[in-house]
């Protein structure tokens, strides 16, 4: 079966979309067979899942700068790097990344969908894609995950300048539809929240004007996160029992509840199709 493609979409970097897309991805994993394409230059999931040394020194040819190459000759035993957790698997972002960010018309047609055809090719042997976007909505590696994705999510902190880059995201995605009639929008999580009143005011207003579409479960601001992340970790590896692993093991059920209404269920990967 096809596995489940989501994208993270955030216009605003700095409001936690690659921590809260680390952590997810693990959360899944405890299930399901993960593949996380990391589609942000900074290769900070790359980083996290492979460490800063090989990060590095990651060849094109064996990371996304080769599938978004329209003149690359991708081999997908390649891309796909194992981890050490045996149910996530990464395409590497690396440096060469730069060169084939930009998204303009001088873009080929087909350019647009090579996420989606790449994964058409792989998928057999996943349950889930995640992409991790860059802050650039208007990039080619944003359109690619957004065309190739089932479901969008959007990372927001509980403050002035992360709502305000909401409306961006959003058309964006209305712009994607042409391309992808199918993807569904998931809803808002909320990040980085602590005791503050004006995060309090903040969460308030979204879930006045948003509703339902702001996920109940909101990804607290907590000490295990941060030293979770000084060690390369997910907090659910880092620290299983703390505060900050269950919000995240809770916000993973609600989102696969939310996948489930839509008609999106995850199924059984092919795992003699996994790359070695």
């Amino acid at each position: 079966m096809a596995p489940i493609v989501l994208s993270f979409l955030a216009e605003k970097g700095g409001v936690g979309r690659t921590t809260t897309s680390l952590n997810l991805v693990r959360a899944l994993a405890e299930r399901h067979r993960v593949l996380c394409i990391d589609a942000d230059k900074q290769g900070s999931i790359s980083q996290a899942y492979l460490g800063s040394v090989r990060f590095e020194n990651i060849p094109k040819s064996h990371s996304l700068a080769e599938l978004l190459d329209p003149h690359g000759d991708v081999d997908p035993e390649e891309l796909i790097q194992p981890t050490s957790h045996p149910n996530v698997f990464v395409v590497p972002a690396s440096r060469d990344m730069r060169f084939f960010v930009q998204l303009d018309p001088a873009t080929p047609v087909q350019g647009r969908f090579a996420f989606r055809d790449f994964i058409h090719e792989v998928g057999d042997a996943f349950d889930f894609v995640h992409i991790d976007t860059p802050p650039d909505i208007h990039s080619r590696p944003t359109w690619n995950a957004l065309v190739a994705s089932h479901a969008v999510l959007t990372v927001v902190q509980p403050e002035a300048f992360s709502v305000q880059g909401l409306r961006g995201g959003m058309l964006v995605l209305q712009e994607v539809l042409r391309d992808n009639p199918s993807v569904r929008f998931m809803g808002y999580v909320v990040n980085g929240k602590r005791r503050l009143a004006v995060h309090t005011l903040f969460e308030n207003q979204l879930r006045q004007i948003h509703g339902d579409q702001v996920f109940e479960t909101c990804i607290d601001d907590l000490k295990e996160v941060k030293e979770a992340n000084a060690a390369g970790q997910a907090v659910v590896e880092y620290a299983p029992e703390s505060k900050a692993a269950k919000n995240t093991q809770r916000f993973a059920v609600e989102l696969l509840a939310r996948l489930k209404r839509h008609g999106l269920e995850p199924g059984k990967a092919d795992k003699k199709r996994r790359a070695a």
